[in-house]
């Protein structure tokens, strides 16, 4: 729970007790809130303008409920507004009814700037908390909890598909388009209603099936819900009215069950079905029947309808979501294909390529380094010469020159015209920049070098040896520099987990001679007692884990402090 510190509590009740005068309070608030989305959540003006309305609606609805509960709501305002060690919804009846119509009146104001950071602080799994409780996407979610910490969201806020290549192509089956809007709008509540619809009767437990059967292989609930969240797409509808199909024996109960869990009159549930599975055609009479002819061959492996996709098809869909914008189920479809084959590079280079434009270090060189482990000895130089660049650019901006300037020159010694690696060196100072390139930029988030205009690239791994330049030597241990080229980079996540917290915390990490980090604790600062086995002291320690120094060769490692300046 956020305990971010809410000004001084006598200042922030009096603008809370002014009887009804708190429209006008309401309406400035609303505009800092909208103003903290757009620059930190990255939405456009009206989308944040109606996030807000939405929130405030929900809020004003719950203050109108009434009643003496504390719900998650409730209890996110009151732990807000009541700290401290006379904290808590009250020790008596009176102290219970007077702080419970501070938090309505709090709830009557809507999401002011003080509500914002009181329910949408960063925490384990906040984004899927949020949607739970608000109804709201895993996108908007992001942007909120951005607003609330005030620094900028990984990804861009997109808004869930509209749908209209769904309705086009359920309307090219034979369904109307008054119909196609239906299925539309029945699609778009039943994925955007995930998590709250997740409920145990007969609608709920088709819906959990679904939300693992499409699009097929995540295991996680969370990276679940941000595919669902993407919105009604074509290949989702598809994938769900097959998956409905083959649970149920019987077509009846196939459209029944379709009826249901879209909220759709049976006509337009028929229409659904048959698009996915049209009726065949009438058999032609006797006397015309011709013989058959011998089947065409195939041009390719077809998409598999019914099973999960492939770790080739995954990536293929992946790098599709990304040519369209939609980066939110980007990284989920290449972990979902990760998961189905850890040896499956491709899915490893686009995730590099995604992490790289998220500006997140660690994970973009955990990906490259595994795309290089598994490129094959016959991949073509120019594809070997761009993991490799693409590598030297996550360290470069890791801040880990050396290691930069090593893949940079191994780029080169694959190939000398690798305009990536050339303006890598170029931007150290350490070579001529190059003297014919197109923008060069970070590699697309479909993978550095994989067009795939039929379907994705061929596994990637190490070349063959090509005679790189000698690296520099290897230190003892990582200089001073090193480390703090190292973990400089985490500060804005540490500071993520601590919210509205001030000070000194100190991080003590045993480091193996590959620079991976093998133990990580908090050894000290100005409240490590307090956070000690919180969730807030585990996600800084998750994040601090992912770090990787440079190799060394002291054989027993070392051990490094470290501390971070909230």
């Amino acid at each position: 729970m956020l305990t971010r510190s809410l000004l001084v509590t006598g200042v922030f009740l009096c603008v809370f007790t002014l009887g009804g005068a708190t429209s006008a309070r309401a309406q400035e608030a609303d505009a800092r809130v909208v103003a903290r989305l757009v620059e930190y959540g990255q939405m456009s003006h009206p989308d944040a303008g109606n996030l807000v309305a939405m929130i405030n609606t929900q809020l004003r609805a719950n203050a109108a409920r009434g009643g003496n509960d504390y719900d998650a709501i409730r209890q996110a305002i009151g732990a807000a507004l009541f700290t401290g060690p006379s904290g808590g919804p009250g020790r008596n009846p009176a102290e219970y009814e007077q702080r419970l119509q501070r938090v309505l009146t709090v709830l009557r104001a809507g999401l002011e700037s003080h509500a914002l950071e009181a329910l949408f602080g960063a925490r384990p799994n906040a984004a899927a908390l949020c949607a739970a409780t608000f109804g709201v996407t895993m996108n908007s979610c992001d942007a909120l909890i951005a607003a609330a910490s005030e620094r900028p969201a990984a990804v861009a806020y997109t808004p869930p598909d509209d749908g209209h290549a769904l309705l086009e192509a359920v309307m090219r089956s034979g369904a109307t388009r008054e119909q196609g809007r239906a299925i539309v709008e029945g699609t778009r509540r039943a994925m955007l209603g995930v998590p709250a619809s997740l409920t145990n009767d007969a609608r709920g437990r088709v819906l959990i099936d679904l939300l693992e059967a499409c699009p097929g292989g995540l295991s996680a609930r969370e990276s679940q819900l941000r595919a669902w969240h993407v919105g009604p797409t074509e290949g989702m509808g598809r994938c769900l009215v097959e998956r409905v199909l083959r649970a149920n024996r019987s077509p009846d109960a196939a459209i029944g069950a379709i009826a249901v869990v879209f909220g759709l009159e049976r006509p337009v549930a028929i229409a659904y079905a048959t698009w996915v599975a049209p009726p065949p055609p009438p058999a032609a009479p006797p006397a015309q029947v011709q013989p058959p002819a011998p089947p065409a061959p195939a041009p390719g492996p077809a998409p598999a309808s019914n099973g999960p996709m492939s770790p080739a098809q995954l990536t293929q869909l992946a790098q599709q979501q990304a040519q369209a914008g939609r980066l939110p189920a980007v990284r989920a479809l290449y972990e979902q294909a990760i998961e189905a084959d850890a040896n499956f590079g491709p899915a490893f280079a686009g995730l590099g390529a995604l992490a790289l434009q998220a500006h997140d270090g660690p994970l973009a060189l955990r990906a490259f380094r595994r795309a290089i482990d598994l490129l094959p000895r016959t991949a073509a130089p120019s594809l070997a010469a761009e993991m490799f660049a693409s590598l030297g650019d996550a360290h470069a901006g890791m801040r880990s020159a050396r290691d930069a300037q090593t893949a940079y020159q191994r780029a080169l010694s694959i190939d000398a015209t690798n305009v990536r690696a050339q303006r890598g060196l170029s931007s150290m100072g350490m070579g001529p920049a190059p003297r014919a390139a197109g923008p060069q930029g970070p590699p697309p988030a479909g993978g550095p070098g994989m067009q795939a205009p039929v379907g994705p690239p061929a596994p990637v791994g190490p070349p063959a040896p090509v005679g790189p330049p000698q690296p520099p030597a290897v230190p003892e241990v990582p200089s001073r520099d090193q480390v703090v080229a190292t973990l400089r980079p985490l500060q804005t996540g540490v500071n993520g987990c601590f919210p509205g917290r001030t000070g000194v915390i100190r991080f003590r990490m045993a480091v193996a001679n590959n620079g991976s980090i093998i133990d990580t604790t908090i050894s000290g600062g100005d409240f490590a007692a307090e956070v000690a086995g919180s969730p807030e002291a585990e996600c800084a320690i998750n994040i601090v884990k992912a770090a990787h120094f440079p190799a060394f060769t002291r054989a027993e490692g070392f051990t490094v402090e470290y501390p971070f300046t909230l």
